[in-house]
């Protein structure tokens, strides 16, 4: 499946499951970085943003020398199945996995040593959030 086909049907999805519509113009344009204001909850089609724009994350991540507060948050299970079932999606997770447990940076370390503390896998992080303040908010796959 090609990147557009499974970007189309990721969006597609997605406003399926949330209930809403987009025009072909619309989605393509969604998929730019999210930023959300201090306080604001990220949607399901914010963390697939994340989870697209993996590399742009993990470059930042990489060269963060400053971690504020690091926060863990569950995902949707009909979220956590759209990844599954995308080519593209479960992809840039797997670039993520492979980032996080070969990264030598500050940042890696501290992700580690709190995921470590709250024993969750670096196999259930599905996404990162660079937050204000050098804050990183994870999000994790739901527990069973």
């Amino acid at each position: 499946m090609n990147f557009k086909r499974a970007l189309a049907a990721g969006t597609v999805a997605t406003a399926i499951l949330t209930g809403g519509t987009m025009s072909a113009t619309a989605a393509s344009a969604q998929v730019a970085t999210p930023s959300t204001p201090a306080g604001m909850e990220i949607g399901q089609q914010g963390i697939i943003n994340l989870i697209l724009n993996v590399n742009k994350t993990l470059d930042k991540v990489s060269v963060l020398r400053d971690v504020g507060q690091v926060k863990i948050v569950s995902i949707e299970h009909s979220l956590n199945k759209l990844i599954n079932q995308s080519d593209v999606l479960s992809h840039k997770v797997v670039v993520l996995h492979h980032f996080l447990r070969n990264c030598n940076v500050l940042s890696c370390f501290v992700i580690d040593n709190f995921l470590n503390k709250l024993h969750v896998k670096i196999g259930d992080i599905v996404a990162i959030e660079l937050l204000n303040g050098n804050d990183i908010k994870l999000f994790r796959r739901p527990l069973v």
